[in-house]
């Protein structure tokens, strides 16, 4: 599946985001409604991929590597962002949703939070733990590691498959082009 990776950059070209999108002029209008830093774009680059998988492994590496200002799924440990998504839920629960779009469809299934635990969606999306593994491994649903708890089993941090609230929003827009 055909995968974009952008790069968002202010007016001096440092960079600001790093992202990839199977649409990514629907996943700008995501960022402008949604991101405070988005007023500071001057400048987006997009790289095309054949699949989602060499996207994401790009998008991994160039927020590494290129350390944009604003990105923080692949940076930061699950304490950093839970802490964050506490801050973000109580911050959004007193805005109001302004368009129907995002009362619908978007309201139901997505939280509003920074990141997800996969085995939470199951529930939220209604589908099944297999289906769900199965869309991450053919590359319509991506997902980041965080650091999870120590297991006594294995003696050492077991990582955690999480997925990020855009690229939730992302997989919701597939499943409902797929049902239509």
């Amino acid at each position: 599946m055909h995968t974009q990776l952008y790069r968002h950059f202010d007016e001096s070209n440092s960079l600001l985001y790093v992202g990839i999108s199977l649409c990514t002029f629907n996943r700008l209008s995501q960022h402008r409604d949604h991101s405070e830093w988005f007023k500071k774009v001057k400048n987006v680059t997009i790289e095309h991929f054949s699949t989602r998988e060499e996207a994401m492994a790009a998008e991994r590496t160039a927020i590494k590597s290129e350390n944009p200002k604003f990105n923080i799924a692949m940076r930061k440990t699950m304490a950093e962002i839970e802490k964050e998504q506490k801050a973000l839920t109580q911050k959004l629960k007193l805005e109001t949703l302004a368009s129907a779009e995002k009362k619908g469809v978007y309201a139901r299934y997505v939280q509003h939070q920074l990141a997800y635990h996969l085995d939470d969606l199951k529930g939220l999306l209604n589908i099944t733990r297999d289906e769900l593994y199965r869309h991450v491994a053919e590359g319509r649903l991506s997902t980041f590691e965080v650091e999870g708890r120590m297991s006594h089993k294995s003696k050492g941090l077991k990582m955690k498959p999480m997925v990020s609230g855009w690229a939730l929003i992302d997989f919701i827009n597939y499943l409902e082009r797929k049902n239509k």
